[in-house]
């Protein structure tokens, strides 16, 4: 069962005209599309101070991961 929503004849016209230029059946596939894009780039956004915060407190990552790793093969063996 779908919904509707309000949007302007512009952003309607821009719509329809994204969905036929890319291919989508429905304008529902095509929103859907736009919020998954949206979810990642928020996603990677966060990431992306994620780690320029752990940079600023001198921290690498990659090193964290590497200890991390190392910290459970121990736990592992004892």
């Amino acid at each position: 069962m779908g919904s509707t929503i309000s949007v302007s004849d512009e952003t309607k016209r821009e719509l329809d005209w994204l969905k036929a230029e890319c291919g989508y059946r429905s304008t529902g596939a095509l929103l859907s599309e736009i919020l998954e894009v949206e979810r990642k780039r928020r996603f990677a956004e966060a990431s992306d101070l994620f780690q320029r915060k752990l940079e600023e407190k001198g921290l690498i990552l990659d090193e964290m991961k590497r200890e991390g790793a190392r910290i459970r093969r121990e736990m592992r063996s004892e």
